[in-house]
This record gives C-alpha cells, sequence and structure tokens, in this order.
C-alpha cells in the first residue's frame, strides 16, 4: 500500500511538481478503526524524497521502529493540481495526490482520509 502511494517518472506540472523533499505533517479526514492521534503520529513520522524516476518513503511503526521503503514510479495521469501514481511494487494499484498549494501536498490515503505533506526547503 505504502508504494502505491508513488509512482512518477516524466510529466506535467504535477509531476514536475511532486518531485523533492516531503515531510507528514498531520493526517485529515476519518481513520476508519482507528485512533485519530496515533494515525497522526504515523503521519507526522513520514518522509518522502522523490526523484525523476524514483522514490523513498520512511516512516515509524507504533513500535517506533523506522521502516524505509523505495520503488520506481510513474505518473498515470496529470492534470496539474492533481495527479495519479503507480509505483513498481504496486502494479495496478494507484494513488491520488494534490497539491493546495506550490509546497503542500495531499495523499488520498483512504476514501475518507488523507495525509497532508510540506515541502521541505533543503
Amino acid at each position: 500500500m505504502f508504494f502505491a502511494l508513488f509512482a512518477l517518472s516524466c510529466g506535467g506540472k504535477g509531476a514536475s511538481r511532486f518531485r523533492g523533499h516531503w515531510q507528514g505533517v498531520e493526517a485529515q479526514g476519518t481513520v476508519k478503526g482507528g485512533d485519530p492521534r496515533a494515525a497522526n503520529d504515523f503521519a507526522t513520522s513520514m518522509d518522502l524524497v522523490v526523484r525523476s524516476r524514483d522514490l523513498t518513503l520512511s516512516y515509524r511503526t507504533k513500535n517506533l521502529e523506522k521502516v524505509t521503503v523505495s520503488s520506481a514510479y510513474r505518473v498515470v495521469r496529470d492534470e496539474g493540481d492533481r495527479i495519479s501514481v503507480e509505483a513498481e511494487l504496486d502494479k495496478g494499484e494507484n494513488s491520488q495526490f494534490e497539491f493546495p498549494t506550490e509546497n503542500s501536498l495531499l495523499w488520498s490515503a483512504t476514501d475518507t482520509s488523507k495525509i497532508r505533506f510540506e515541502r521541505v526547503l533543503d
């Protein structure tokens, strides 16, 4: 599921905006059967680095173990302020992202929840 969060190679405006270093800042919406505080802790532990052909996601589990996953990705659909991506390890499963501002990113984690990321200005 985490790799479904990513998928990008070359593309239009949305694809180029997706590249960079992103830090999770909050969980939004309804967390199905979950604790909103735990969802927020998980979201704020997320660190996403997107390059032209690959991405890396790091996060902490509820036991505070650090997990890092990487994958090649591609853009399936680019609508400027919204993109749909597919990661190589999650073939057939697309993830939706929105760009509410130049430096923020919303990942539609489920039908009822999103994770907000802010761009890290290195």
